[in-house]
């Protein structure tokens, strides 16, 4: 979702917006609109240098005929790393190499000065509230927050946020902005459409426009068609005196840390700025965008020039550990499996803060596997509201029993949390089931769960009779254990995901016989607004060669990743597929042991493929290996985790749990 700011006037003049032109078909990768997108993000994370001059016009039928809507003004300039210059309404902010200042002019005698970030963001540049407030336009916030120019430059998810779920996005015929011949993206969303134009040569954004549904009508329209934002001027790559970055001390002006109101002179109000700032975060979108139905063809290996290494960053003592996850918050904290049947809570920092068995576990049972979801099924519609508690699931070796806990603000997860659910499944006639995987279900109104269940014959006295090959159930249960739902697999699906794309709902399941593995994909559209039909056949198959099993897979970046293992030599292969289920790219990684998922950097977009001896192989979302390299240990990996602005890969090697920063392997 875009939401953004508010910018002075200067210029009466205005362009009415031409008619929107028919769609183009998308023919190759050149002609592919989403691959047009990933090329401007590209353009604008690896420039040295970033300027324009922005302005914003509101394009709509006004109370009095002839007159002209006033266009607001903006200025960016950007050098990298961390030289910033914005110019927006009443709001002044210049970032030098040494400190940043930022002025408002409704509020004089008052500088906020504070010392320069390493890397900007969007929550980091809007931060303080009131400066917030100076730099917004008459748009409700939810239409658009930031300047299209600054999210391309600063947030972590650019496409993410321009394409909202349930977008349709079209190529449109080319258009001249100026001098400058541009390629025309539109994406088409019931909240409304937004269309940029997209300069053919640079990849450099000159236009947006936003068709807003819903919108207030300002003072002085009759109606809003449009938001358009005209970036001129736009360059990549200028050199800038050091002048430009630099915001001269006003006489008589004090520093302050946080700006206060003009009318008094209290202290800013500590519990709002932290609200702020907590709801700042959440509004850039960071969910994945839906599968493209193209892929580079033949991706290059890169060679492994001077192998980084593995440094910790900090270690805590905790034996056994198996699995982990981050529990999001105000505080985030990390949650370890440890001890076979234990749990840890530390924070990011490396402090144990408690550990502990959960309450209602049984001595004999083991973790297997630690999850966190969201209450109330599906992400919320406004980014911008967090889910106010989440549900922690524990899965147990061996798929005897489910437990899954409750965790809010109210009343946070500990050693007195009581389980809201203890599923053990139970033989169905001569079948005996157990637990192969579990996610919770993106349902509006209810908080329920999909089981994935490997059903196994029991053994007879019959020595004679054939043993059957496992087979799989999926089944659908809410949190007092009532099934909803149930349907048969052709394998056992030991691995389940959820995809959105073009208003439908998609469940992806593993599945393993002992000749081949699949990735399969469930149609759920019907599922989840009536809660009475379970899909009555496959939509899709990804299947692997004959011989090969798919140990994972994740769905990213445009793309179905696979982790395929051969039953019979133990090669391990990783692969790339498109919606088509074809398989674009693979390769055969080095021998080891690969015992658990690789990790997705979502910041770097890059995958890990560990292996239990050591071997580290690195791949970008392109398919692109990009190093490859052994730090010579047993080790076992939980998890990636984000602290500021570093990703931390955490590491176990049975005695301790470590976070370890990844050397010069990320840009």
């Amino acid at each position: 979702m875009l939401t953004g700011c508010r910018w002075g006037a200067d210029d009466p003049k205005t362009e009415v917006p031409p008619p929107q032109p028919p769609a183009v078909a998308v023919s190759d990768v050149s002609n592919d609109p989403l691959h047009l997108l990933e090329q401007m993000i590209t353009a604008y994370k690896t420039a040295v240098s970033y300027s324009d001059r922005g302005t914003v016009t509101l394009i709509g039928k006004t109370t009095v005929s002839g007159a002209v809507p006033a266009v607001k003004n903006c200025r960016v300039v950007f050098s990298k790393p961390n030289e910033l210059r914005l110019e927006i309404n009443t709001g002044l902010f210049a970032g030098g190499r040494e400190t940043v200042r930022a002025a408002v002019l409704d509020l004089p005698n008052q500088i906020l000065s504070f010392p320069p970030p390493e890397e900007w963001t969007l929550d980091i540049l809007f931060q303080d509230r009131m400066l917030d407030a100076a730099m917004e336009i008459d748009i409700p916030r939810t239409i658009l927050r930031f300047p299209p120019q600054l999210i391309l430059l600063f947030a972590n998810e650019p496409l993410n946020t321009f394409c909202p779920k349930d977008a349709e996005i079209t190529l449109l015929k080319p258009q001249n902005i100026g001098d400058h011949l541009c390629d025309a993206v539109q994406i088409a969303h019931p909240g409304g459409n937004r269309t940029l134009w997209i300069d053919r040569d640079s990849r450099i954004l000159r236009r947006f426009d936003y068709q807003p549904v819903g919108m207030p009508v300002p003072d002085g329209f009759e109606s809003i068609d449009a938001v358009r934002v005209e970036l001129t001027d736009a360059q990549f790559n200028e050199n800038f005196s050091e002048d430009t970055f630099q915001l001269k001390l006003l006489k008589g002006a004090e520093c302050t840390a946080a700006f206060r109101p003009a009318q008094t002179s209290a202290q800013p109000d500590q519990a709002a700025q932290e609200a702020h700032l907590c709801q700042l975060k959440a509004m850039v979108r960071s969910d994945c965008y839906r599968l493209s139905p193209t892929l580079p063809a033949a991706p290059a290996e890169t060679e492994t020039v001077n192998p980084p290494p593995i440094t910790p960053v900090w270690s805590l003592p905790l034996a056994g550990a198996g699995s982990a996850a981050i529990l999001p918050g105000i505080s985030p904290k990390l949650l370890v499996s440890c001890e076979g049947n234990s749990l840890a809570l530390a924070d990011l920092q490396g402090k144990l803060l408690q550990k502990f068995k959960p309450e209602g576990m049984r001595d004999d049972d083991m973790i297997a596997a630690v999850s966190i979801y969201p209450s109330g099924g599906a992400e919320s519609e406004s980014p911008a509201e967090p889910p106010a508690s989440r549900y922690i699931g524990i899965l147990t070796l061996n798929g005897s029993a489910l437990y899954v806990y409750k965790d809010s603000s109210d009343a946070p997860f500990n050693e007195h949390s009581r389980p809201v659910l203890v599923y053990k499944p139970a033989a169905e006639g001569s079948r005996k089931r157990s637990l192969a995987d579990f996610l919770f279900y993106p349902h509006k109104d209810d908080d329920l769960l999909l089981l994935g269940l490997e059903c196994t014959e029991e053994e007879t006295a019959d020595a004679g009779a054939a043993k059957s090959e496992p087979s799989g159930q999926i089944q659908m249960i809410d949190l007092a254990g009532k099934e909803r739902l149930q349907w048969e697999t052709a394998g056992v699906p030991d691995q389940m995901e959820w995809i959105f794309q073009e208003k439908r709902l998609f469940l992806l399941t593993t599945s393993h016989t002992p000749a081949q593995g699949a990735v399969t994909v469930w149609d759920m559209t019907q599922a989840a607004e009536r809660e009475s039909a379970a899909p009555s056949k496959p939509v899709k198959t990804f299947a692997a060669a004959a011989g090969w099993q798919v140990q994972w897979f994740s769905a990213e970046s445009g793309t179905v990743f696979t982790l395929l293992i051969n039953i019979t030599t133990a090669e391990v292969r990783f692969a790339g597929w498109d919606s088509e289920g074809t398989e674009r790219w693979g390769y055969l990684l080095p021998a080891g042991k690969y015992e658990y998922p690789p990790l997705y950097l979502p910041e770097e977009k890059y995958w890990l493929i560990l292996s239990a001896d050591g071997q580290i192989t690195v791949f970008n979302t392109a398919g692109n290996k990009i190093d490859s390299f052994s730090i010579n240990k047993d080790w076992t990996a939980l998890c990636a985790l984000r602290n500021g602005k570093q990703t931390l890969l955490l590491i176990s090697d049975g005695k301790s749990v470590a976070a370890c920063r990844t050397g010069k392997i990320l840009p």
